[in-house]
């Protein structure tokens, strides 16, 4: 079980809201639909009363992440029924990523118990939003251990990252031949 429905008491991390107005917490959220959030705030926090903010994540539908691959991919030529073959291979490349959570940037839940379609998490888009906003009669479920901890450390992995420069290509292209060169010759 991945999320649990009967719970009780205050908001806590790994909690599910809806509905929240998510257009009036994220200014240029320009999609008019309501999606459920999962609170991000750590436990402790919480528990001891040191935030006035909770870090919220919107769970938007599966499909509109995949709507969003094929633009990324396809641009204007939005017409799925003539996808090449190389670039069908690259929006399920992508896909399978998200689903199996091998994209840092993502966090992918199944419908499983709760929901009627897949959800994901961008961690590039989350909000700060004043605890009055949030009841305990907003709370439709939980993620479950070790779901929840899991989504945590996702979370902390992508916000606490240190960014370097990628590799020049034409580097990673001489070690990767260096090692050819190498076992060929053994």
């Amino acid at each position: 079980m991945i999320y649990l429905t009967s719970v009780h008491g205050r908001i806590d991390q790994g909690d599910i809201l809806f509905p929240i107005r998510i257009k009036d917490h994220i200014p240029w959220w320009i999609d008019e639909n309501d999606y459920p959030v999962v609170v991000l705030t750590p436990t402790c926090d919480i528990a001891q009363d040191k935030v006035s903010y909770h870090r919220i994540a919107v769970l938007k539908p599966f499909a509109l992440f995949f709507v969003d691959i094929c633009q990324e991919i396809l641009g204007d030529r939005l017409d799925r029924s003539k996808v090449s073959r190389n670039n069908r291979e690259r929006i399920t490349s992508k896909l399978d990523r998200a689903i199996r959570n091998a994209w840092p940037r993502f966090h992918f839940l199944p419908k499983q118990d709760l929901f009627t379609v897949d959800k994901i998490i961008d961690f590039e888009i989350v909000a700060s939003v004043p605890i009055e906003v949030f009841s305990s009669e907003i709370r439709i479920a939980r993620l479950a251990s070790p779901y929840r901890e899991e989504l945590i450390h996702r979370y902390s992995h992508h916000s606490m990252r240190i960014g370097t420069e990628d590799l020049p290509k034409d580097m990673i292209a001489q070690i990767i031949g260096d090692c050819f060169n190498l076992h060929q010759g053994s």
